[in-house]
């Protein structure tokens, strides 16, 4: 296992451990997180910023996933 792979487990672990589990399973979180991780790194994200979004953007692709629209009410 890499050095990667550890990282995007870790973060797998923190997001399930603050916000609950992911409600489409561990293999589906785990290559979220990889294509979310690639696209900041594109973006040239510093790592400051890219844990809040990557906690807004669990958020938001859980509520999805559950047929929750984040427009809705608003």
């Amino acid at each position: 296992m890499s050095s990667s792979d550890d990282t995007v487990r870790r973060i797998a672990d923190q997001l399930e451990n603050e916000f609950g589990e992911c409600v489409l399973g561990r293999p589906a979180l785990i290559q979220w997180l990889n294509q979310l991780l690639n696209r900041l790194t594109q973006l040239q994200v510093p790592s400051h910023a890219a844990r809040d979004m990557i906690d807004s953007e669990y958020i938001l692709w859980q509520a999805q996933a559950l047929g929750m629209d984040p427009n809705e009410g608003a």
